[in-house]
């Protein structure tokens, strides 16, 4: 069995220096939980010795069944060839070039799936964003898309059920736009957004963006004055849970936040 993310944080030497390029010693425990042992070199203060001490963490049999998002992925490349490419290319967003591969928007990038490969054109797909959005194209036809946004936590799993205000990635932007509003609206826009009137008068921003075709995310935002603070509100389409569970939302709205917070 794997060890927690929590076990890994206890040989790390949790000063979260950011050296290994993630915001805590906790972010990347999680991330060696995600991807393997492989993943440890990332991080400059970890003596030989203590790599061993992680690596004897993980089991050494091997099973049949992938344990790391690496392994996961290289599992489920072996199955690109095999969607119905035809069908998928019926979806309005997706289509196919003259290699057969598909081609959709993902906001405002280019994604193309090959036979063994999803590439997005203007930058570098991890292995986990690969998987969702292989989970995506096998879904697609089950999603709606209508526009019927409920809140992120409709989707927790039963782990992961806690009463909290906002999440980690809501606040991460509201830290980065503050009360830049002008900013934050030509961002979106540059990803494809379009305006929301529903919650016009309420937010200062109401925007819906697309992380695929008819997979809408709604961001609210509302600037702060001297009583509030700004405040940052993601929505999800219900169709969502078709193909996505909390983690994978989560992970899809972290990937929004960045390209967000690149194009201020």
């Amino acid at each position: 069995m794997k060890p927690t993310p929590f076990q890994i944080l206890k040989f790390l030497n949790s000063t979260n220096c950011k050296k290994c390029g993630f915001e805590t010693c906790l972010a990347f425990a999680t991330h060696i939980y995600a991807y393997g042992p492989k993943a440890i070199d990332k991080c400059p203060h970890l003596t030989e010795e203590i790599k061993k001490k992680i690596i004897a963490l993980f089991p050494h049999d091997k099973s049949d069944s992938p344990t790391t998002m690496i392994e996961m992925w290289e599992a489920y490349r072996l199955k690109l060839k095999d969607l119905p490419r035809k069908d998928i290319s019926k979806v309005n967003g997706i289509t196919t070039d003259e290699k057969g591969n598909l081609i959709f928007l993902s906001l405002g990038d280019r994604i193309i799936v090959t036979d063994n490969d999803i590439l997005n054109e203007n930058a570098t797909l991890t292995e986990h964003d690969k998987i969702l959005f292989y989970y995506y194209l096998l879904h697609v036809h089950d999603l709606s898309g209508k526009y019927e946004f409920c809140d992120y936590r409709n989707f927790y799993a039963k782990l992961k059920v806690r009463d909290v205000k906002q999440e980690e990635f809501e606040i991460k932007l509201q830290n980065a736009v503050g009360n830049n509003i002008k900013a934050l609206e030509d961002s979106l826009i540059k990803l494809g957004g379009e305006i929301y009137h529903e919650f016009k008068k309420v937010y200062d921003i109401s925007y819906i963006v697309h992380i695929f075709p008819r997979v809408p995310v709604l961001i609210l935002y509302r600037k702060g004055d001297e009583d509030f603070e700004p405040y940052c509100k993601f929505m999800f389409d219900k169709g969502c849970n078709v193909c996505f569970d909390s983690e994978g939302l989560e992970h899809l709205a972290d990937y929004i936040v960045e390209r967000i917070i690149k194009n201020l």
